[in-house]
């Protein structure tokens, strides 16, 4: 059988890497080193999201009271029902100004028409708790 250091000792491990990461002079980097470098990094990072993950699956999911982890509310943004359509409306109504409109919000900034399309022309999308930490 394999023996397995504990989360909290791969903690430290990491926590020591990460203070060499920062003093290494990336100029001095050997070229044939900074690939296989950055992969191993990027690896690492990878990692990373596996634990979030599971941050969230415990806070949010299940529930559990994972300390240094607050539940918060997510936040949503208005989307268009169909951005082609929203596009082609904007376009009749404001003309070159409908170009630079990349949300809802932007185009409610043109006046009440621009409000009456988004209200007909966007959606709110449901927002999920998260996990802050």
């Amino acid at each position: 059988m394999q023996n397995h250091r504990t989360p909290s000792e791969i903690k430290t491990a990491l926590e020591a890497i990460a203070a060499e990461l920062a003093a290494l002079d990336v100029a001095t980097i050997a070229d044939g080193e900074l690939v296989s470098l950055v992969k191993a990094t990027q690896a690492v990072v990878g990692f990373a999201a596996v634990i979030d993950q599971r941050i969230t699956v415990r806070a949010i999911n299940d529930g559990v009271l994972v300390p240094g982890v607050a539940r918060k509310p997510g936040i949503t943004h208005r989307k268009w029902h169909d951005p082609a359509t929203a596009a082609e409306l904007a376009f009749k109504s404001f003309g070159l100004n409908a170009f630079n409109l990349q949300s809802p919000a932007a185009l409610e900034k043109l006046g009440d028409e621009g409000k009456a399309l988004v209200a007909v022309a966007s959606y709110k999308p449901e927002a999920v708790d998260r996990a802050v930490y």
